[in-house]
């Protein structure tokens, strides 16, 4: 059965970024995207949130198994970017070696062209980055990468510190919604270009 697990980035107690236009956090703008998301989705899907349980390494530990006991054939975690204000683009970060490289690249995109801004690409991850001299995970982003089952992506719909996306975003997020939903119907049904 094709299924499709959509991670909220973040969560109540560490929202992530704010956006300029919405005053949204990451946490509230990507959970109601992955709302948005599933309502137009023909694949079956489920919306993980990383609990708060005091300890990062244990919210992450229970977010990844989550995910693998629901056994998605692809993980998408939904973030965006925030730096200084000058840059723009939708982007996506994936491991390097995973077979997500064509999901990865749809999604950018998909959803640069619905909100008419730069596509920045895919930016392949080495796995040996995402680890510490223990051997344990060393972020979020990098933990869902390199400790889910399925071929993860994490995506970065746009910058929430540049006007143009910020904006773009909070005008089109239905059909950010929409293309994401596309692009991840396609890849079930393996038909992404």
């Amino acid at each position: 059965m094709n299924r499709v697990a959509l991670v909220v980035g973040h969560n109540k107690n560490h929202q992530g970024a704010r956006d300029i236009t919405s005053g949204a956090h990451e946490f509230g703008h990507n959970s109601c995207l992955a709302l948005e998301i599933a309502k137009r989705l023909n694949a079956q899907c489920a919306i993980f949130f990383r609990r708060d349980l005091g300890s990062y390494s244990r919210e992450m530990s229970e977010l990844v198994c989550q995910v693998n006991r629901y056994r998605a054939n692809a993980v998408i975690s939904l973030h965006f970017n925030s730096f200084d204000g000058n840059h723009s683009g939708s982007c996506a970060l994936i491991c390097s070696g995973s077979s997500a490289g064509k999901l990865a690249a749809e999604l950018t995109d998909k959803c640069s062209r619905a909100m008419a801004i730069k596509d920045r690409g895919v930016v392949r991850q080495n796995k040996s980055w995402a680890k510490v001299k223990d051997g344990r995970p060393a972020g979020p982003e990098l933990y869902v990468l390199t400790q889910t089952q399925a071929p993860a992506v994490i995506l970065e719909t746009h910058f929430g510190d540049h006007i143009v996306d910020s904006t773009a975003m909070y005008n089109d997020i239905l059909d950010v919604a929409l293309a994401i939903a596309k692009v991840i119907d396609s890849y079930q049904n393996n038909s992404l270009p």
